[in-house]
């Protein structure tokens, strides 16, 4: 029994541990960075912001709230029951759980389901959300990188063409959505489910989730099919979201006395998505977004210092929205979930 018990011990914190092991791997390649740049260049460009630190905080308002509203277009039952800033609170709370963890891990869309369940959405309606709003969000992302990469020769005429491995990977990511659009048409879980019956594992996990995973694949088909206008809305809204982006870059910039235009910041944001994709095992990004921006930086003429000053004001625009998260986690948490409905479900994953 203690084997046993030693086991399950160890398949649960090896995770834990590996995560902790990047997160300081993370945190001393961005040491190493400060202290390899001048951290009193970065500083003086640092305290060059002033009186205008809130406009470094502010920006991000527009990306949660065109965020929120593609979410609000993929709900399949419409009008979400509790309006749209309530809405707009539950996302800065699944946000927080995102950004804290490796988005590989997929827990933001976890802490979605989280807390619709708290709020007392049925588990299908919520699944359906946040599979649907996954799709939406990952397509416009699509599209903003594209637009992103058309100005690069415009912008950065030395980048002259990008390498067309760039090109094919966008063309592939494509072609992915166009296949998960297809599967989610003809059932998300069905495939898992007739995968789990034929190997013959325990049926425990069937019984229990079985209700809710169908329930779910029919009320993403019938999504899929009838709501065409809301998909494309949650699409475009997702896609404004991304744009305001790049504009938050465009602002943090000038408050730091760097002047660029629109387009450039639009390239800038557009690249550094493609190395927060790429580093998305690493908890939060850290040290591997910062080394991302010294590049990008230098490609586009401006020094390895004003990067890592631009990416330390983002970083506390992060830590104060994720504290807004937290405490809005908490609430839900503690005092303001919704009693669960017949159909609500428990997640796997336990309370986050």
């Amino acid at each position: 029994m203690n084997d046993v018990s030693n086991n399950k011990w160890m398949q649960a914190s090896w995770p834990r541990a590996v995560t902790w092991l990047l997160f300081v791997v993370g945190l001393a390649s961005l040491v190493v960075l400060l202290w390899r740049m001048g951290p009193g260049t970065i500083m003086t460009q640092l305290t060059a912001v002033g009186w205008k630190l809130p406009l470094v905080v502010l920006p991000y308002i527009l990306v949660a709230i065109f965020d929120t509203l593609g979410w609000w277009f993929a709900f399949p039952e419409k009008p979400y029951p509790f309006g749209y800033f309530d809405l707009f609170r539950l996302r800065l709370a699944a946000k927080a759980i995102n950004d804290i963890t490796p988005s590989f891990s997929m827990a933001g869309e976890l802490a979605k389901v989280h807390v619709l369940l708290l709020r007392g959405i049925d588990g299908a309606a919520a699944m359906t959300s946040v599979v649907a709003a996954k799709t939406t969000i990952t397509l416009s992302e699509l599209w903003f990188l594209f637009v992103g990469l058309l100005l690069v020769p415009l912008k950065v005429p030395p980048a002259g063409v990008l390498f067309p491995e760039v090109w094919i990977g966008l063309l592939v990511a494509g072609l992915g959505i166009a296949g998960m659009i297809l599967w989610q048409r003809n059932g998300f879980f069905r495939p898992f489910i007739r995968l789990y019956q034929r190997i013959g594992l325990p049926r425990r996990f069937l019984k229990r989730y079985g209700k809710v995973m169908r329930s779910t694949d029919d009320m993403l088909a019938q999504y899929m099919r009838e709501s065409s206008v809301d998909f494309w809305s949650s699409c475009l809204m997702h896609f404004i979201g991304w744009v305001a982006g790049g504009l938050e870059v465009w602002i943090i910039l000038a408050c730091m006395g760097v002047h660029i235009d629109l387009g450039t910041a639009i390239v800038v944001e557009a690249l550094l998505v493609i190395v927060q994709g790429m580093t998305g095992f690493m908890p939060a990004n850290l040290g591997a977004l910062e080394g991302g921006a010294v590049g990008i930086f230098l490609w586009i003429g401006l020094s390895p210092q004003t990067a890592l000053a631009f990416m330390l004001l983002r970083r506390l625009r992060q830590v104060m929205w994720i504290g807004a998260g937290f405490a809005i986690l908490g609430r839900l948490a503690h005092g303001e979930a919704t009693p669960a409905t017949e159909e609500t479900v428990t997640l796997p994953c336990g309370k986050i």
